[in-house]
């Protein structure tokens, strides 16, 4: 029995009738995984990446149950400057995942090509629209995405924006490297700072942003000393944990909980035992 499939069943049987209710149902469902995975997960995995993974979920699940502090972005957004406002991000690729894993995305994307969505715009973002638009995903408080690394951001949540009236701000990133591309990029963040002052009616804290990125100079230190250690030492993992790295590479990076993840990866792969096995690094 796919237990995953059964439950998102569950939740497709009142996407229509009651998208409250699903959403609800979702929320519901991430925080039964976030209790499987601190009392019930496997244990031959390393104690960093089940804290990594209970954590992924369960702070997604919060920020889904808090819409008046939820921010939508894309995996690129600085969200080191949105947590200095009260904001919790939840990355649109990150939320067209979990519905994935509930095994939602043919409903979701039919949903969204039926309003009129291209089917060659892409699938996370087909996904993503069609569960906005079908009203199973809480309205954020902000959205903020970067034109990078794919072109279809802008346009989806463009849509979020004057579709659900969300408000969202833009940052067009440069391709290539110049003083001129970096001035330009400052400016925009600059902007972004008055957006959610505005937006959120909080005060920017410069200290705030300071004690953040030195937090996340610290986690990169600790994940830079794992990887050298992981050339030589067995640790294990899935591609699922792999992935789950974003939560704290990307949308968590600067937060307490993201730092004390790679300390633990840093000081727990000593202790497995060494291997010359090849590795393929992506």
């Amino acid at each position: 029995m796919n237990i995953a499939k059964t439950y998102g069943d569950y939740v497709r049987r009142v996407i229509e009738t009651d998208p409250a209710k699903a959403g609800k149902r979702i929320r519901n469902g991430l925080y039964l995984e976030a209790f499987r995975i601190k009392h019930f997960s496997d244990k031959r995995m390393p104690e960093a990446y089940r804290y990594l993974n209970y954590n992924g979920i369960k702070r997604v699940a919060d920020a889904l149950s808090n819409p008046e502090t939820l921010a939508y972005t894309n995996i690129f957004a600085p969200v080191e400057i949105l947590q200095g406002f009260g904001l919790t991000c939840v990355s649109m690729e990150c939320l067209s995942s979990y519905l994935s894993g509930f095994y939602l995305e043919n409903t979701l994307i039919d949903y969204a090509e039926s309003e009129g969505i291209a089917a060659t715009l892409c699938s996370y973002h087909r996904n993503f629209i069609g569960a906005m638009d079908a009203g199973i995903l809480p309205l954020p408080a902000v959205g903020v995405t970067t034109s990078t690394v794919c072109d279809g951001n802008f346009s989806t949540f463009h849509r979020l924006q004057q579709g659900h009236g969300v408000p969202c701000s833009f940052l067009d990133i440069p391709y290539e490297y110049s003083p001129e591309a970096e001035q330009y990029v400052v400016d925009q963040l600059k902007e972004l700072i008055t957006f959610l002052s505005e937006t959120t009616g909080k005060r920017f804290d410069p200290d705030d942003l300071k004690e953040r990125l030195a937090r996340e100079n610290r986690t990169k230190k600790y994940f830079l000393s794992y990887l050298e250690k992981r050339k030589t030492h067995a640790y294990p993992s899935t591609l699922t944990l792999t992935l789950f790295q974003l939560f704290v590479t990307h949308l968590h990076i600067g937060m307490d909980w993201a730092e004390e993840c790679f300390r633990m990866m840093d000081e727990e792969v000593e202790n497995y035992p060494l291997s010359d096995e090849k590795r393929i690094f992506w």
